[in-house]
């Protein structure tokens, strides 16, 4: 049997990815500042959602507690659906 810390050392890269937001464009530090502070990046990386998906997952993240003003909704809005849309460029780059 392993023991769990090389269990854990192994696994945690998977489970990481690596992957981060794409940064450098508008709306890249707000969504940053309010995603990560539940989320891991690849979790948001991988949805590739339309807008209308992305509006029903923020507006449930607001009804959570998610600190996210109506004008920072839409900035983020903007942002995860340029970025992570269904058809939008995949990854940060």
């Amino acid at each position: 049997m392993r023991p769990p810390a090389l269990i854990l050392a192994l696994g945690f890269p998977l489970l990481a990815g690596g992957e981060e937001l794409k940064s450098g464009v508008p709306g890249a530090e707000l969504a940053r500042s309010k995603c990560l502070l539940c989320h891991e990046a690849g979790h948001i990386v991988r949805l590739r959602q339309s807008r209308a998906a992305w509006e029903d997952t923020v507006d449930l993240m607001i009804r959570r507690g998610a600190p996210i003003s109506p004008e920072e909704r839409g900035i983020i809005l903007d942002y995860l659906t340029a970025h992570y849309g269904e058809n939008g460029p995949a990854g940060p780059r």
